[in-house]
Parts: C-alpha cells; sequence; structure tokens
C-alpha cells in the first residue's frame, strides 16, 4: 500500500509539473522528459493519460522534422474545459475576473476605493461574476473554480477569517460559503500575502530551484511570507507571516519592534502637512498625494522616506541573518519609489549590519500584478488538482483515493 501510495505521489508530482511548464507555455516530449529527469517513455506515458482525460493535447510540429524524418510532438494545455475565477480583495480596488486555465484573463471589472469590506461587497462581486460570464470572450464556457486572495488571518480548519482589521464584521462573513452557494464550485480563500509570494516564485523574480527567501510586501499595510527551501512556510498554526500591530509604544522612536515601516508610517508622521487616514479616507487619493509630493522632491517626504528606509533596514538585517535567507523580493506600492528605494534600502542594510549579509534584495517582476497572478494560478491549479484526483481513480480503480494535503498548500 505504500509503494502504491508512493508512486501515486510521485505521478502526481510529475503530472503537476507538467502543467505548470505547459502554463507557460507550450513544449515538445523531449523537453518535458529533460525538465523533469525522467525518460522520454514515462513522460510520454504521463502525457498521453492526461491527453485522453483532455487536460492536454498533443499535436506534431510538421514545420520541426528531425534527421529520421519525425515531426516532435507538441504538447499544449487543453484550455476548452472551461474558466476559473479570482476574487483579488487584497487592495485599493476589489478585482474580480476570470480567465482561460493558461492563466490569461479573459474579462474583469473592479468596484474602485473600498478601504472596509462589508457583507454587501460579496453580493455587488456575486453580481459582477454573473455579468462577467455574459462577456463574449467566456461565454458558454463552465466556471470550474473560485479563488479568493484577501487581507487577514485564516483558519485552515475552519477555513473562517480569525482576524482582518479591513473586514470589520469578519465573523459574520463567510465569503467560501457564500460563493460555493451562488456557483456550486469548488470555493478557496487565502491570505493576499501568501499569493502574491506563489506568483512570485512561480511566474517572478525568485530562481526555479529550490531555495529559501523571504517575499515583503510593503504599502500602507505591510506583510511578508517565509519561503523554505522553495515552499511557502506556513506556521505552527497556520499564520505564518503576518505581522502583528502594536499598541501603547512610540512607533517613531526607538521602540519600532522589528515591525515594517510601510507608507501609513511615512503619512502619519506628516499630519501637518497631508491627511493620514479617516474612517471614509480614500487610501488612494492619499497615496497620490503622497506620490505627487515626491515627483515634486518636497525635502520634509524625503527625509521621511530615508528614515523610513532606515528603520526597515534595520529590521530586514535581522531577519536576513537570523534565517540566512538567500533572496529577499520585496513587492508593492513602495516600489512606486523608484529603483533608489531599493538601491537606498540595500546600502543601509550592509552599512548597520555587522556580519555579511549574503542575501540578494531584489524588487518584485511583477509590478502591481503579484496578488491577481498568484490568486488565477491558484484557482487553475485548485480545478487540476480535482481532474488528477479523478484521473488517479480511474487508473488506480480505488474510489477513496485522496490526494495527499501536502498537494493543495499553496
Amino acid at each position: 500500500m505504500e509503494k502504491l501510495e508512493n508512486r501515486n505521489n510521485v505521478r502526481l508530482t510529475n503530472q503537476i509539473e507538467i502543467l505548470n511548464i505547459l502554463r507557460k507555455s507550450h513544449s515538445t516530449i523531449t523537453d518535458i522528459a529533460d525538465k523533469l529527469d525522467i525518460s522520454f517513455t514515462a513522460a510520454k506515458n504521463i502525457i498521453e493519460e492526461m491527453s485522453h482525460a483532455k487536460l492536454v493535447s498533443i499535436t506534431e510540429d510538421k514545420q520541426q522534422v528531425n534527421k529520421r524524418g519525425r515531426a516532435p510532438a507538441i504538447v499544449k494545455l487543453n484550455t476548452e474545459n472551461g474558466i476559473v475565477c479570482g476574487i483579488d480583495m487584497s487592495g485599493w480596488d476589489i478585482k474580480v475576473f476570470l480567465c482561460s486555465l493558461d492563466c490569461k484573463i479573459l474579462c474583469k471589472k473592479e468596484i474602485p476605493s473600498v478601504m472596509f469590506i462589508e457583507p454587501e461587497h460579496l453580493d455587488q462581486i456575486k453580481e459582477i461574476i454573473n455579468d462577467l460570464l455574459q462577456q463574449k470572450a467566456v461565454k458558454g464556457k463552465k466556471l470550474l473554480s473560485i479563488c479568493i486572495s484577501t487581507p487577514g488571518l485564516i483558519n485552515e480548519k475552519t477555513l473562517k477569517y480569525e482576524d482582518v482589521y479591513r473586514v470589520p464584521k469578519y465573523k459574520e462573513m463567510d465569503p467560501i460559503e457564500y460563493f460555493k452557494k451562488a456557483f456550486n464550485v469548488k470555493v478557496e480563500m487565502y491570505n493576499d500575502v501568501r499569493l502574491s509570494a506563489l506568483a512570485e516564485l512561480k511566474f517572478g523574480a525568485f530562481p526555479s530551484k529550490p531555495f529559501n527567501g523571504i517575499f515583503m510586501h510593503i504599502g500602507t499595510a505591510c506583510g511578508y511570507a517565509l519561503i523554505i527551501n522553495g515552499k511557502i512556510y506556513k506556521g505552527s498554526n497556520g499564520f505564518a507571516g503576518e505581522l502583528a500591530t502594536y499598541n501603547n509604544i512610540d512607533v517613531y522612536s526607538k521602540t519600532w519592534a522589528g515591525r515594517i515601516y510601510g507608507i501609513y508610517d511615512i503619512l502619519r508622521s506628516e499630519q501637518k502637512d497631508l491627511p493620514f487616514y479617516t474612517p471614509d479616507g480614500d487610501e488612494k487619493t492619499i497615496f497620490n498625494n503622497l506620490m505627487k509630493r515626491y515627483k515634486e522632491k518636497d525635502p520634509l517626504l524625503l527625509c521621511k522616506i530615508e528614515e523610513s528606509i532606515k528603520m526597515n533596514a534595520v529590521t530586514i538585517i535581522g531577519l536576513l541573518a537570523s534565517l540566512d535567507i538567500e533572496y529577499l523580493v520585496i513587492e508593492g506600492p513602495i516600489l512606486s519609489f523608484g529603483k533608489e528605494y531599493i538601491e537606498t534600502l540595500t546600502k543601509y542594510i550592509h552599512e548597520y549590519s555587522t556580519a555579511k549579509i549574503r542575501a540578494k534584495i531584489i524588487p518584485s517582476s511583477l509590478e502591481e500584478k503579484t496578488s491577481i497572478i498568484g490568486t488565477a494560478y491558484q484557482a487553475v491549479t485548485s480545478y487540476y488538482l480535482d481532474a488528477l484526483k479523478k484521473l488517479t481513480i480511474k487508473r488506480i480503480n480505488k474510489e477513496n483515493f485522496k490526494i495527499n494535503k501536502v498537494f493543495y498548500e499553496i
């Protein structure tokens, strides 16, 4: 039984990796075999099984003929099985989109300037999804799954909010059950920073080989995800990476306690010159005002930005040194301050650290799209895992077969 389980896990791993390869571009069986470090015959058998299940398609590239007069077999994703939906509640605007199984966005719509996520926003999102399903690009295609990117802590056992500042009525809201009932499809919900880290792992600045690193979002709110051996670390309770808030301390003194200094913290120190957050404030407008002053090289603002960089350098040194991290990828609105932000941060990290910092500190290559890309990727992955489960049940003829939960972890 154990040997069968191991064989199934190896096959599932290869199937998932094949799908990951094809999500980026079509490929040949030979190239896939090389990338997976398996024999051509093994790759061919796996791909043919997936082709029979209509997960991929195999065609001959007659324009490329080898010395034996054979045309190589080109493997592509079969994107005709349906579409998936992504709901990104991570930023200033709620973004709702439908995408194909190769993660291409086919249509989208936004709910602008949402500071606090309320129950009525779920109703609005449902209406938007119904409207998008009628768009020409997707009409008639089956909705296969939904993935939600959200701020806050999500209990991985109950799949409900544990705590989230931007969802005041989080104890009353259950987005997963709401959209399951509305559309009768599988619905998943993950922390926004983790989904952004996932996007950077699959399509961004992180290397393809296993490594140890940190993905850090710095915006009006901040968060980071720890990557251990190429996998996103969850922590003992599933909440690793969410930064705590601090009460009753002077956030402008040396008692910063290791927190990441975000854009609102820059604004908070300038209340006389620029309105800070109010319950009905528009974050986007406030940020745009900040950027206007930055482009005008306002001396007070430039001074505050440099102060924030120094604070972050001290915090990051502690993380990099204690964890011996290889890569730090930084993402978020903070990058709107340009390459100078990363350059200055790197300078202070090396200047303040008594030990040699080996980590490469690089900006996200996905700009402001990390959460959307991660959400789309996970929505597609959710569909494929269920499809592969059915494929495995058919192959081994065991209805009680369950995919190891490690495959479902983002």
